[in-house]
C-alpha cells in the first residue's frame, strides 16, 4: 500500500508521543496495542484508527481534555473522509411511532454495557408498565452501527413454555432443523461466525430456558443478548440493569411550568396529552396537580400514558381526583399495542399469573403494608404461624420478579416495598382473599408494639436511631392509628400508640398532625392516659394555641396523679412551667419547675431530672437569678451529656447561648447556637433549627450573612406554622435589612412580626426584647416618624405567605 502524502493523524500522535517521552514500544505497552500499530499509524499506513484505540492511545498518553477533543475529532473526521458510508446492518426492529421521552440516560448507560469488554448478555429488569420493551427497542436500534450483521429482535410474549424459545428464535433468523441434529445446534452453527444483537424481549415466562441462551453465547462469540425481563437470567457474566420510573418533580419545590414540561415523568404526560388535546398545556394553574399526576403514578411510562389520554375527557383536577382508583381508570391503551399493554391491571396480571401460589399469596399480604417494611416486620404479619414455612425465599422471589423493591443505605436494615400502583393491585388481591381484616389486626398490633418499644429509646442515647426508625415506619403507624381509630375490637390502642409517638411527633415537627391524632384518640370512650394529654397540650402550644394546650395539661396533671403516675405528672408539670414561662409568668413556672424537679430526683429518671433542670434554669432566668441559672443550666448540661439525650443538650447549649448574648459575648454565643444548630439537624428537629438559627443571625455581625440565618429560620418557622418563631425571624430580617439601607422594608416586616407575635400571644424574653427594641429604635429613627407609621400599617396587614414571598427579594 502507498503511503499517503499527509499522515494527518500520524504526525500529531507522534508529537504527542514525543512530548510524552516515550517510544513507540512503551507506547504501544502502555495502550495494550502492538508497537506495530503504532508504526503503521505513524507513517501514515493506517490512517484511520478505530474509536477504541483512539480511545486507548489518549488514556496511554495522559492527554488532557481539549488534547483528547483534538486527537478524537481528527480521528472521527479522517474516517468519515477515508471510507464510503458503510451499509446499514439488517434488522427487524420495528418502526416507534413516537419518540421514546425521558430515558437518553438509560440508553447510554445499556449501551455502554454491551460496549464493555466481556459484556455478552444484558438483561432490563423491572416492573410491568416501565418500559423495558421500548428501552430495549431503541437501544437496539441504537446499536446497529456496532454489529456487522445486525440486530434481531425475538418477541417472546407468545411463548408460554421454555422448551418454545430456541424454536422461536431459530424461527426469527430464518434457521431450520437439518435432519439428525437438534435445532439448538443448527442455531449455533448459524451463529457462530456471525457478529449480531439478539434482543429477547418478555423473558420472563420462560425464565427456565435461560441455560439455552447460555449455550448460544458460549457457541457464538460474536453474539450479544439483550433481554427484556421481569427478572434475571441468572447466567455467569450477566450485567443486570434496573430501568427506573421516569424521573418525578419534586413536589414541595416545583420549579416554573416550563422547567416543569422538562422533566420527563411530566415531559411523557404531556407528549401524550397534546395527542389527544392539542391545546393542553402544562400553566400556572395546572402544574402542581400535573406533577402529583405522575407521582401518583410512580412514574410508571405505561400509567402516565394510559391517564394523560383521559385529558381528553377530563380536567387534569378531575384525573387527579379519579386516581383513588387507578385500576379501574388506566384503560384504553393503543389498539396495536399487545393486550396486556392496554391496561394497567392486564399488566400487573401477566406478572401475577406467573407467580407460584405462595409468592401470590404473600405478594396480596405485603398490600397491607404502607412506605415499605423490614424483614421481620414482613415474617411477623405475614406468616401464618411460627411453625410456617419461611416467607422470605417467597419475598426473595417477588424481588427477583421486580413486583417488589428492596432498599438499603450502607449498613441499614433492608426495607421491601411495592410501587403504589402495584400496591394497589396487590389490595385487590388481598380483598379478594378473606385475609385483609385478620392482616390488618396484625398489622395495628405489631406497631403499636414497635412504637410503645422505642418511646422510652427515643429520649436516649440511641435516639437518632429510634427517631429514624420511626420516621421510616411512620406511614405503616398512620395505617395503624386508623385501624384501631375504625375498628370495634381496637380498644384503647389508638390512644396508647397515639401517647407513645407524641415526643417524635413534637421532635419532627409533625404538630398538626400529631395533635389530630391525639384529640380523635382521647375523644374515644377509652380511659384517659395523662402522657396522651401532656403530648396535646405540649403540641397545641407548639402550635400557638396555648389556651387548648394550657387545658390539655392541666388535665394531665390531674389524671397522672388520681392514677399514682408520678413520672406523668412529673413530666406535664414540666409543660406546665414551660408553658408559664412562655407567657411571662415566672413565679408559677418557678413554682411548677420545682415540683417537677423533686418528683424527678425522687424517681431517680436522669432524663426527667435533665429536663426539668433546663425548665427551672429558664424560670429562674425570668425572674433575673443569673447564678441559678447558670448553675442548672450546667448540672442539666452534665446529665443530658451523660444519658445521650441531644433535644435536651440543644436546649441547653441555647440556653447557654442566651445567657452570653445577654452579657455581650456575641462570639462565645454563636458558639452554643452553632453546637445547638449541628445538633438539632442531626435530630431533624425543625423547632430548633429555627431557633439556632435566628439566634444566629442576632450575633452575627455580617449583615448579609445574618440576613441569611433569618431567611433559612423564617422559612423553617413557617413551614412549622410556629408564629413566634416567624415573628422572631421578621425582626432579624428587619434589622438586617435596615442595616443594608432599606428602612421601609425594615419597618414593614417589623408590622409583620409584631402581628404575628401579638397573636401568637407568648412574651419576648429579655434578649429578643432587647433586640426588637434596638431595631425599632433603628428604623424609626432612619425613616421618620410618619414615614414608619405608614410603612409598619402595611406590614401589619400583609399575610405571613405574601411577607414570605417578598422577604426573599431585595425589595417589594
Amino acid at each position: 500500500m502507498p503511503i499517503p502524502s499527509r499522515p494527518e493523524f500520524g504526525d500529531l500522535l507522534k508529537r504527542r508521543r514525543l512530548a510524552a517521552q516515550l517510544t513507540q514500544q512503551e507506547l504501544a505497552r502502555a495502550a495494550g496495542l502492538s508497537a506495530r500499530a503504532i508504526s503503521d499509524l505513524e507513517r501514515g499506513i493506517n490512517q484511520t484508527p478505530r474509536k477504541d484505540t483512539v480511545q486507548l492511545l489518549s488514556a496511554a498518553l495522559h492527554l488532557d481534555e481539549a488534547e483528547q477533543a483534538e486527537f478524537t475529532a481528527l480521528a472521527h473526521r479522517l474516517r468519515h473522509r477515508a471510507a464510503p458510508p458503510a451499509p446499514r446492518a439488517a434488522h427487524n426492529l420495528p418502526v416507534q411511532p413516537t419518540p421514546l421521552i425521558g430515558r437518553d440516560g438509560d440508553v447510554a448507560a445499556v449501551r455502554a454495557l454491551l460496549r464493555r469488554a466481556g459484556a455478552r448478555l444484558v438483561t432490563l429488569i423491572g416492573p410491568a408498565g416501565v418500559g423495558k420493551t421500548r428501552l430495549g427497542l431503541q437501544v437496539a436500534a441504537e446499536y446497529l452501527a456496532e454489529v456487522g450483521d445486525g440486530v434481531t429482535l425475538v418477541a417472546l410474549a407468545a411463548v408460554t413454555h421454555p422448551a418454545g424459545v430456541v424454536p422461536a428464535i431459530a424461527q426469527t433468523l430464518g434457521v431450520r432443523e437439518s435432519s439428525g441434529a437438534a435445532l439448538i445446534a443448527d442455531l449455533q452453527r448459524y451463529l457462530r461466525d456471525r457478529h449480531l444483537l439478539l434482543l429477547l424481549d418478555n423473558f420472563e415466562q420462560v425464565i427456565e430456558a435461560a441455560p439455552q441462551v447460555a449455550a448460544l453465547l458460549a457457541a457464538a462469540p460474536g453474539l450479544k443478548v439483550l433481554v427484556t425481563s421481569r427478572e434475571a437470567l441468572r447466567l455467569r457474566g450477566e450485567q443486570e440493569y434496573t430501568v427506573p420510573p421516569l424521573a418525578l418533580p419534586d413536589l414541595r419545590r416545583l420549579p416554573p411550568p416550563e422547567a416543569l414540561s422538562q422533566v420527563p415523568a411530566v415531559r411523557l404526560f404531556l407528549a401524550r396529552a397534546v395527542e389527544v388535546k392539542p391545546d393542553f398545556a402544562v400553566t400556572d394553574a395546572n402544574a402542581a396537580t400535573v406533577a402529583e399526576i405522575c407521582e401518583r403514578l410512580d412514574g410508571l411510562p405505561l400509567a402516565i400514558e394510559l391517564a394523560a389520554a383521559r385529558i381528553k375527557t377530563h380536567s387534569s383536577a378531575a384525573l387527579l381526583a379519579r386516581l383513588t382508583d387507578r385500576l379501574h381508570l388506566l384503560t384504553g391503551g393503543a389498539r396495536d399495542l399487545p393486550a396486556r399493554h392496554q391496561t394497567l391491571r392486564a399488566a400487573l396480571e401477566w406478572s401475577y399469573d406467573l407467580l407460584d401460589p405462595e409468592a401470590q399469596t404473600l405478594f396480596a399480604r405485603l398490600a397491607v403494608f404502607g412506605g415499605g417494611a423490614t424483614a421481620e416486620a414482613v415474617v411477623a404479619i405475614c406468616r401464618d404461624a411460627p411453625a410456617a414455612p419461611d416467607m422470605l425465599d417467597a419475598l426473595a422471589r417477588l424481588v427477583d420478579k421486580s413486583l417488589v423493591r428492596q432498599d438499603a443505605a450502607g449498613d441499614q436494615e433492608r426495607r421491601f416495598s411495592m410501587l403504589e400502583t402495584i400496591r394497589e393491585y396487590a389490595a385487590e388481591r388481598l380483598a379478594a382473599s378473606g385475609e385483609r381484616a385478620a392482616l390488618q389486626a396484625r398489622h395495628a398490633a405489631y406497631y403499636l408494639a414497635l412504637a410503645e418499644a422505642e418511646e422510652p429509646v427515643v429520649r436516649g442515647a440511641d435516639q437518632l436511631a429510634a427517631i429514624e426508625h420511626l420516621e421510616a415506619e411512620h406511614t405503616n403507624i398512620r395505617a395503624a392509628l386508623d385501624w384501631f381509630h375504625h375498628s370495634p375490637t381496637g380498644g384503647d390502642g389508638e390512644l396508647r400508640l397515639a401517647g407513645a409517638l407524641w415526643w417524635f411527633w413534637q421532635l419532627r415537627g409533625y404538630w398538626r398532625e400529631g395533635r389530630a391524632h391525639l384529640e380523635r384518640a382521647l375523644a374515644r370512650d377509652s380511659p384517659a392516659q395523662a402522657r396522651a394529654l401532656c403530648g396535646a397540650g405540649v403540641l397545641a402550644g407548639l402550635q400557638g394555641d396555648r389556651a387548648k394546650g394550657c387545658d390539655y395539661l392541666a388535665q394531665s396533671v390531674a389524671v397522672a396523679g388520681v392514677a399514682g403516675d408520678p413520672v406523668a405528672r412529673a413530666h406535664a408539670l414540666i409543660f406546665q412551667a414551660r408553658a408559664a414561662f412562655y407567657q411571662g409568668d415566672f413565679h408559677a413556672a418557678r413554682h411548677r419547675a420545682e415540683e417537677s424537679l423533686a418528683l424527678a430526683r425522687a424517681l431517680a429518671d436522669p432524663w426527667l431530672l435533665a429536663l426539668a433542670l433546663r425548665t427551672l434554669a429558664s424560670a429562674m432566668s425570668g425572674l433575673g437569678d443569673v447564678a441559678r441559672d447558670r448553675a442548672l443550666l450546667l448540672e442539666s448540661l452534665t446529665l443530658a451529656q451523660t444519658i445521650g439525650e441531644r433535644w435536651i443538650l440543644t436546649s441547653v447549649l441555647i440556653g447557654m447561648g442566651e445567657m452570653a448574648r445577654w452579657r455581650g459575648a456575641a462570639h462565645r454565643a454563636a458558639r452554643f447556637y452553632g453546637q445547638g444548630l449541628k445538633l438539632s439537624r442531626e435530630l431533624g428537629n425543625k423547632r430548633y433549627i429555627a431557633v439556632a438559627l435566628v439566634n444566629l443571625g442576632f450575633v452575627t455581625r455580617d449583615d448579609a450573612q445574618a440576613e441569611g440565618y433569618f431567611q433559612q429560620s423564617l422559612r423553617v418557622a413557617a413551614e412549622l406554622g410556629n408564629q413566634h418563631l416567624s415573628g422572631l425571624s421578621l425582626i432579624g430580617l428587619a434589622w438586617a435589612r435596615c442595616a443594608q439601607g432599606q428602612p421601609g422594608q425594615a419597618a414593614e416586616l417589623l408590622g409583620t412580626a409584631q402581628a404575628l407575635i401579638e397573636t401568637d400571644g407568648r412574651v419576648l424574653d429579655d434578649t429578643d426584647r432587647v433586640d426588637y427594641e434596638r431595631t425599632l429604635a433603628a428604623v424609626r429613627h432612619t425613616l421618620g416618624e410618619a414615614a414608619f407609621n405608614t410603612a409598619y400599617a402595611i406590614g401589619c396587614a400583609r399575610s405571613l405567605d405574601q411577607t414570605l414571598h417578598d422577604a426573599r427579594h431585595a425589595a417589594y
